[in-house]
């Protein structure tokens, strides 16, 4: 079993200019953030960093910035998925190079697939090096397991140096037989925010999540609440977060939200972003998005707000 600790790894965002190019002193002072608060590790360009998105060449130079940005301080994985998996493979070797803790890929994009070419993908991608390899599943956009639970934990662990696998579900069924099927042999991260505390007690290893870059210590001190028997701080948290995200989405304008609560709370700006879903939409009113923040932050009790 590989050693990538538990708790709390936001899937960090890529800060870029206006441009399109990598922000080398965003990133920097993104990374800066996360030591400060003691987050446990840095996953880096999936979906929130928008990796897919951007050139094997870019790719590589966050990753690039980010690794010197760190130091070392943090454990570091990379996702490497791609459509072509030559590109994955390219960039699992470029990651292995830079001597980061582990690679992840989701299942083959784009094209129509099987599970038989999902975890041919897999395989090869997780073949390329000797890093330890976590496959990410999302099952909330695929509609569950394609296989039983158990028969996908089975492919999962015949993968060739796999540790471990990033699911986001909200079938907190599913994803606790994940955990009973697997046992020690698979450290399971969550990949649902909004059920953070909910995953935990389903043996949740540790939680892997876009709303961490913008409230790490909030999420990270309620975490060890819930780890600790304090479900009733947990679950009035978690409630909290679930109607702040379930407004940010209904708005959709998902990511205006998160460039302006990281610039207005944190001072960083990450920047216009890849995806077509980053210019959709207006700017939120900047008392609002402080609003919005400040009530994870009281739920949390990092905060004190008047009634």
């Amino acid at each position: 079993m590989g050693d990538l600790p538990g708790g709390l790894w936001p899937a960090m965002y890529t800060p870029l200019t206006a441009d399109g190019s990598p922000n080398p002193a965003m990133i920097e002072k993104l990374v800066e953030l996360f030591v400060a608060q003691e987050l446990d590790g840095i996953y880096l360009l999936g979906a929130t960093g928008q990796g897919p998105g951007m050139t094997v060449d870019v790719r590589k130079q966050v990753a690039e910035l980010t690794v010197k940005a760190n130091g070392g301080r943090l454990p570091i994985v990379i996702h490497v998925g791609a459509i072509a998996t030559a590109d994955a493979i390219e960039l699992a070797k470029h990651s292995a190079d830079l001597g980061v803790e582990g690679v992840s890929s989701v299942p083959t994009i784009f094209f129509p697939t099987t599970i038989d070419v999902d975890f041919h993908h897999y395989h090869s991608i997780a073949s390329a090096t000797d890093l330890p390899f976590l496959p990410y599943y999302n099952a909330v956009s695929s509609g569950g397991f394609p296989v039983s639970t158990a028969e996908y934990v089975k492919r999962v662990l015949d993968i060739p140096h796999v540790v471990g696998m990033k699911l986001t579900s909200h079938d907190l069924y599913s994803f606790g037989l994940v955990h009973s099927f697997a046992k020690d042999r698979l450290l399971l991260y969550s990949g649902a925010d909004e059920l953070n505390c909910h995953a935990t007690l389903s043996g949740a290893h540790g939680a892997i999540g876009t709303y961490y870059n913008v409230w790490g210590g909030s999420f990270k001190k309620v975490r060890q609440a819930c780890i600790d028997g304090q479900f009733g701080t947990s679950r009035d948290f978690m409630l909290t977060v679930q109607q702040v995200l379930d407004r940010i989405m209904a708005s959709g304008r998902r990511y205006r939200f998160e460039r302006q609560a990281m610039q207005l709370l944190h001072g960083i700006d990450i920047g216009p972003g890849v995806s077509p879903h980053c210019s959709a939409g207006d700017d939120w009113e900047d008392a609002e998005v402080l609003s919005m923040c400040q009530q994870v932050e009281a739920a949390a009790g990092l905060l004190a707000v008047s009634n």
